[in-house]
């Protein structure tokens, strides 16, 4: 895996031979502003628009940034639509349910779901979420939730 992108709230790799990107997001995320999130947002789509990957892994159990709806409006804008124009297929993004802040990850993804550009599953276990993005059949966190 390369290394894309790494500060202290989070860190971003590609897979080549897998075409995905992995970003994990570190506990310092709690203490980030608004312009740290956007930053950090912006060193991913510098990624996506270097290397096109097919998927991406979010593993955002440490993530304690909560995403306000302002942020939301401006990740969907910003970063969501440069994902779909660089031809992303899938995402997984690896959550804690009982956690507050992932469930603003789930309303700033929640519009792309809607138009079925990209296929988007949430996991509790990062191997499920791989498994998912490389095809294989495995139970979603919505689907144990149900």
């Amino acid at each position: 895996m390369e290394l894309v992108h790494e500060n202290g709230f989070a860190t971003l790799h590609y897979s080549p031979s897998l075409a995905m990107f992995n970003m994990v997001w570190h506990p310092a995320s709690q203490h980030m502003e608004d312009i740290d999130f956007q930053n950090t947002m912006l060193a991913y789509v510098k990624g996506l628009r270097q290397f096109a990957p097919q998927f991406v892994l979010a593993d955002m159990r440490q993530m304690g940034y909560v995403i306000t709806p302002e942020m939301q409006d401006w990740a969907n804008e910003e970063v969501n639509a440069v994902a779909v124009e660089m031809g992303v297929k899938k995402v997984a993004f690896v959550i804690a349910a009982e956690l507050v802040p992932q469930l603003s990850v789930e309303q700033t993804v929640e519009s792309l779901s809607a138009t079925q550009v990209l296929a988007i599953e949430y996991f509790a276990e990062p191997g499920q979420a791989k498994a998912w993005l490389q095809g294989a059949s495995v139970k979603t966190a919505r689907a144990l939730a149900a």
